[in-house]
Parts: structure tokens; sequence; C-alpha cells
């Protein structure tokens, strides 16, 4: 039941605080019909990592640091040199490097980010995926530990 009351109330949050219009970062691609985005502002992030760590407190850790999340979602081709432009930049004014890159078919992920090798911290992610008839970017700003993301998933290994 407690699970279903944290899902419920972070839902809830998500509703409330997400908007339908873009950050600074890709507001030059408000005007695609053709893409959707999605932000969650900064100031919803304490409040997920507060809920997420009354239930599972790894989960709380992970979410600990961050500050706000943008989803953008083009379809066909229209707008995908705009969107790949953005993505540019932010990568450039975070210092951000390839973490990693997989190809699975037609379809291509890079995931970038800034990490700090003293503190172990992965600092404003942003994650590329690229189909035929689709690209996707999600930008999640903020600081996070990759102890608490490795713990998380080397614990679900068999």
């Amino acid at each position: 039941m407690k699970t279903y009351l944290n899902a419920v109330l972070i839902s809830l949050l998500l509703a409330i605080s997400s908007s339908c219009g873009s950050s600074k970062e890709f507001s030059s691609l408000d005007y695609y019909d053709n893409i959707d985005i999605v932000h969650i502002p900064k100031g919803v992030g304490w409040m997920l990592g507060s809920v997420a760590s009354i239930d599972d407190k790894d989960a709380g850790k992970i979410l600990k640091g961050f500050k706000s999340i943008t989803i953008v979602d083009c379809q066909g081709m229209k707008g995908r040199k705009e969107i790949m432009k953005c993505v540019k930049d932010a990568i450039d004014s975070d210092r951000s490097e390839l973490i990693l890159e997989t190809h699975d078919g037609p379809e291509t992920t890079l995931i970038y980010g800034h990490i700090d090798d003293r503190s172990m911290k992965l600092k404003n992610l942003l994650i590329v995926s690229e189909e035929a008839s689709e690209l996707s970017v999600i930008r999640a700003k903020g600081t996070f530990d990759i102890r608490s993301v490795l713990n998380e998933q080397t614990m679900r290994l068999p």
C-alpha cells in the first residue's frame, strides 16, 4: 500500500508541476508541431527525492540531486537539426562527455554527462535516442551519485 501511495503522490506532483512548454534551452523548438516538449521545473526535485526515500532509501539517494528534467520528442525529420543544435549547446555548456553509445539495429542511444572523479558524482545527464522516424532527448539537470545508481543496478543482477 505504501508503494502505491508513493506512486500516486509522485504522479500527482509530476502532473501538477510539469508544463507543456520548454526550458530556455529548448525554447527555439516551441514552434514545431511535430515536437513535443515536457519540462519538469527546478524545485520539484527535492519533493521527488523526499517522497521516493520514504519507501526506498537508494531511490531517494539517486533522486536527491535532481533539479529539473526536460523531455523532447520529435516525430519525423522536421526540426531534428534544431534539436541537435540545442543538444550540442547543452553538451558544450556543461562540459559533458560521451559516457555510453549503444546501437540496436536502426536505433542509436547516446548518453552524455560530466563526471567528477573525486566525488563520483554525475552532473547534468543528457540522453539522446534516435531512430529513423523518431528522435528523443532527455535532459536531467542536477547532480547524481554514481555509486547509488550502480548499487541499485547491481542489486538487481541474478
